[in-house]
C-alpha cells in the first residue's frame, strides 16, 4: 500500500506580511456622475439636428436661420449647467437656443412675428420660461380662448372625444359657439368576452383629458394644427391641438392642469395680459381669428 506523504504547508513570509489592498477611494456623488458613461449630450444634440433637417425639408432654412438668431439675440441669462459628460455652458446654452427655435417654428412663428424688439424680447423669454406663469402661456399661444365641455362623443373604434364649445375668444380664437375636439381614449381593439365572463373593462382614458373632463369649463392654449416637424394625420378634421395645458376654471380662478407647474391665476389676469400683447407694438397674429375686446 503506497504511503501517503503529507507535506508540511510552507507560509511565504513575504504573504504574511504583505499589507491587504487598500480599498478604493470613496467617490463624491458629483465625482459618480462625471465617472459613469452617458449618451445625454450626444443624443440630444442629434436630436436637435433632426429636428432642424425636417424644418429644413418644409423650405424653412432661411426662416430657421433668422428666427435662431434672434433667439441667440435675445436668451434670457440662464444656469447652464449639467452633471453629465460633455456638457459644457456653451453646448448647454446651444441646446437651449436651439430647442427654442424649434419650439417657436414649430408654434406657427416666423422671423415676421418677431420683427418688432419687443416681440423678439417677448416671444423669446415666453418660449424658454418653461410656462411656470399663465403669462407666458398667454404670450406663446397663438390662439387663447375660454370653452365649456358640450359632449362625450363615443365611436365604434372604442375612441373617445371631449367636445368642446367656445364660449370666449381670447386671441385669435374661432367664434363664439365652434366645436373642436380633445382625445379622452384613442382607439382600442374590442375585446370579445368568452361565453360566462364578465364584460371586459373600458379602453384606458387620456388621463389629463380625464382630469380635465370634471371641469366643465377650461381656458385653452392652442397651435396650428400642421407642424412642420410632426405632421398630424387625426381622424376628426376639428381635434384641436394644445401648446400646454389646458387650465381649468372654477369661478373666476383659473386653476394648473394636469400635472402642471404653472401657477393659479384669474381669468382677468389671462384677458390683461392678452390685451397688452394685442397692443404692443409690432404684433403680428400667426392665426387670424377673433380677439376680446380691447382698445390700444
Amino acid at each position: 500500500m503506497r504511503s501517503c506523504v503529507i507535506l508540511p504547508l510552507l507560509l511565504c513570509s513575504a504573504c504574511q506580511t504583505a499589507s491587504k489592498p487598500s480599498a478604493p477611494a470613496m467617490q463624491t456623488w458629483e465625482e459618480f456622475i462625471r465617472a459613469r458613461p452617458s449618451t445625454f449630450i450626444a443624443s440630444r444634440t442629434q436630436q436637435l439636428a433632426t429636428e432642424r433637417q425636417l424644418i429644413e425639408r418644409q423650405g424653412l432654412a432661411e426662416e430657421y436661420r433668422q428666427v435662431r438668431a434672434l433667439v441667440d439675440a435675445y436668451l434670457p441669462p440662464g444656469d447652464y449647467t449639467m452633471q453629465e459628460p460633455g456638457a459644457t455652458a456653451a453646448i448647454l446654452r446651444q441646446h437651449r437656443v436651439d430647442s427654442t427655435t424649434v419650439s417657436l417654428l414649430e408654434y406657427g412663428y416666423r422671423a415676421s412675428h418677431l420683427a418688432a424688439r419687443q416681440q423678439a424680447y417677448s416671444l423669446v423669454r415666453a418660449a424658454a420660461s418653461g410656462f411656470g406663469d399663465a403669462d407666458s402661456l398667454v404670450l406663446l399661444a397663438p390662439m387663447v380662448l375660454v370653452a365649456e365641455l358640450d359632449r362625450v362623443d363615443r365611436r365604434p373604434n372604442n375612441s373617445a372625444y371631449l367636445v368642446y364649445r367656445v364660449t370666449e375668444p381670447i386671441k385669435s380664437a374661432p367664434p363664439v359657439g365652434t366645436e373642436f375636439r380633445l382625445v379622452l381614449s384613442p382607439p382600442f381593439p374590442a375585446i370579445v368576452p368568452k361565453p360566462g365572463d364578465p364584460p371586459p373593462p373600458p379602453p384606458p382614458p387620456n388621463p389629463p383629458m380625464l382630469e380635465l373632463s370634471r371641469h366643465k369649463n377650461a381656458v385653452f392654449f392652442l397651435r396650428p394644427r400642421q407642424s412642420p416637424i410632426r405632421p398630424r394625420t387625426d381622424e376628426v378634421p376639428d381635434q384641436a391641438r394644445t401648446l400646454f395645458g389646458p387650465m381649468p376654471i372654477s369661478g373666476e380662478q383659473v386653476m394648473p392642469g394636469y400635472h402642471s407647474g404653472t401657477l393659479p391665476t384669474t381669468l382677468a389676469a389671462i384677458r390683461a395680459a392678452a390685451r397688452a400683447q394685442l397692443c404692443s407694438p409690432g404684433y403680428v397674429a400667426v392665426i387670424e381669428g377673433t380677439n376680446l375686446a380691447h382698445k390700444c
